[in-house]
């Protein structure tokens, strides 16, 4: 009952009541495959399961760097779905990451959610690097630095900048990068000219 333990702690980081009982109908409802590594450790999985669940059932670090899989010694798409008794061998490599297309070829509530996780923070790294640039770009137009303007504990002090929702620097940087607040609308609220000293030339 491995998938059950499984569920479970998947249900434990799970926000979302929709995805978790999704994944309920999944891993309740389908039949049950067996399937083997190479070394002959079964693996549980339910039926249209494919080798991406498989790495995940193994490790989420094979999972996340699965490229191929070899089913009963022929290489096979990540996506060819498994049958009771396979012997799969998971191919990885450091370099390669979850694809949002995983998400259509897997059927267990752990790969599911293994996924939309680093996709999540893939893209919220994404909306740092952004905002922070944007917010760079804007500052320097009028002279300052970001890091000198805005120092974390001003978020528990400024009334306009706790509106902005962002806890911290780096939590307003993703939210600049997710489009929730504008750089030149920070500059407003800042009143630049009255709060801070320019960088010097």
């Amino acid at each position: 009952m491995s998938w059950l333990q499984d569920l479970v702690s998947q249900n434990q980081n799970t926000t979302n009541s929709g995805e978790f009982l999704e994944n309920i109908k999944t891993e309740l409802t389908e039949a049950r495959i067996y399937v083997f590594t190479p070394n002959g450790d079964v693996r549980e999985l339910p039926e249209e399961a494919t080798s991406i669940d498989f790495a995940f059932a193994i490790h989420t670090d094979v999972g996340f760097h699965c490229v191929a899989a070899r089913v009963n010694g022929k290489m096979v798409p990540l996506k060819q779905t498994l049958r009771n008794g396979d012997t799969v061998e998971v191919i990885t490599s450091k370099t390669k990451t979850p694809s949002k297309d995983w998400l259509k070829f897997c059927v267990t509530s752990k790969a599911k959610s293994k996924i939309r996780s680093f996709l999540q923070n893939e893209e919220k790294n994404r909306a740092y690097e952004l905002g922070q640039d944007l917010l760079e770009k804007e500052f320097r137009k009028f002279g300052y630095s970001i890091q000198r303007a805005i120092k974390d504990e001003m978020f528990a002090t400024n009334d306009d900048l706790r509106k902005t929702g962002a806890n911290d620097l780096d939590d307003l940087y993703v939210r600049v990068g997710y489009g929730k607040i504008l750089p030149k609308q920070l500059v407003e609220i800042l009143k630049l000219d009255a709060k801070t000293t320019p960088e010097a030339s």
